[in-house]
C-alpha cells in the first residue's frame, strides 16, 4: 500500500476508534485500549511489551528522581535497584519507606538493604526484595 494512503487509513481508523489511555469495554464488551485493541483477542507483541517498558522504566526513573531527588547521586546499581522498586510499586509507596531513605541518604547500604527487607512488600514479592535488597547493599548486579 502506497505510504499516503497507509497514513491515511490510520487516521481514518484514529478517527473513528477516538484514543482511550485506559482499557474500556467496547460495544461487544470486549476489552480495548488505545484505538480500539481488543487487548483480550489480540495483547501485545513481544516489541509492544519492550516498548512498554522502556517507557514505564522512564517513567519510574523521573517520578523516582523528581520526588527522591538524592536517589541521582547514587551509584548506577543503587539507582537501579530503587527504580525497579518503584516500577514495581510507584512513587506513593516507595516513599514509604522512610528508613530505608534515611538510612541510603546517609550512604548505610546494609542498614537501607535490611529496612527493604523488613517491609510488607518483601513479604509478597520474596526473591525479588532478596534482589533488590542486595543490589542496595553491595551496589553489585550478581
Amino acid at each position: 500500500m502506497k505510504s499516503d494512503i497507509s497514513l491515511k487509513l490510520k487516521d481514518s481508523i484514529k478517527n473513528d476508534e477516538g484514543f482511550r489511555r485506559f482499557i474500556y469495554k467496547d460495544i461487544k464488551g470486549n476489552q480495548t485500549i488505545g484505538y480500539g485493541r481488543n487487548v483480550a483477542q489480540v495483547g501485545v507483541s513481544e516489541l509492544e511489551a519492550e516498548i512498554l517498558l522502556s517507557n514505564d522504566i522512564s517513567n519510574a526513573t523521573m517520578e523516582l528522581y523528581r520526588f527522591l531527588p538524592f536517589a541521582q547521586s547514587l551509584d548506577d546499581i543503587r539507582k537501579a535497584a530503587l527504580i525497579e522498586l518503584t516500577f514495581n510499586v510507584g512513587i506513593e509507596k516507595v516513599i514509604q519507606f522512610r528508613k530505608m531513605i534515611d538510612a541510603l541518604k546517609n550512604k548505610d547500604f546494609e542498614l537501607a538493604s535490611n529496612e527493604m527487607l523488613d517491609s510488607e512488600w518483601a513479604k509478597e514479592v520474596g526473591n525479588r526484595a532478596n534482589k533488590l535488597s542486595a543490589w542496595i547493599k553491595t551496589g553489585e548486579m550478581s
